[in-house]
């Protein structure tokens, strides 16, 4: 998870990951780090760069959920960024 320090109107997550990717994951986002919700899910990761786009909406904590891993590792990120 990642505390954007304020809230921050946001519609835009790019996920680079290392060679050990999640085939499936979902990126959740809160405005007060306790309710969260889903603004991307899928069970068709391919690792590389994933890069994810929704409506605009305001949140000052985003996370990545994995829940498949893609490869035998396990999953690992190398960066994660967040744009409005």
């Amino acid at each position: 998870a990642v505390d954007l320090g304020e809230k921050h109107k946001i519609s835009r997550v790019v996920i680079q990951w290392e060679a050990a990717y999640a085939k499936s994951f979902s990126v959740q986002v809160s405005t007060d780090g306790q309710r969260w919700t889903n603004v991307y899910q899928t069970d068709e990761g391919k690792g590389g760069v994933s890069e994810i786009r929704f409506s605009p909406l305001e949140a000052q904590h985003v996370r990545l959920c994995c829940t498949k891993r893609g490869t035998q590792w396990g999953n690992a990120v190398y960066e994660v960024r967040v744009f409005e």
